[in-house]
């Protein structure tokens, strides 16, 4: 289990990033926030499982992309 869903389940974590947001704050800005979250759980899965790259394989990498 990761650090992320070990603490919170994705509707506390959204709740909690929300309350963090000014009265004032947009559609979009709020469907970013449940996008970033998303996001960094679908990281800590990856890592768990085995799908990460070290530094260096990850610089190679984009070596390549950016050439």
């Amino acid at each position: 289990m990761n650090a992320m869903s070990t603490l919170q389940s994705p509707k506390q974590a959204t709740l909690q990033a929300l309350e963090k947001l000014d009265d004032d704050t947009t559609y979009a800005d709020i469907m970013y926030e449940i996008y970033v979250l998303e996001k960094i759980e679908r990281g800590f899965k990856d890592a768990e499982e085995g799908r990460v790259f070290s530094h260096k394989e990850a610089g190679t990498k984009l070596s390549k992309w950016l050439r």
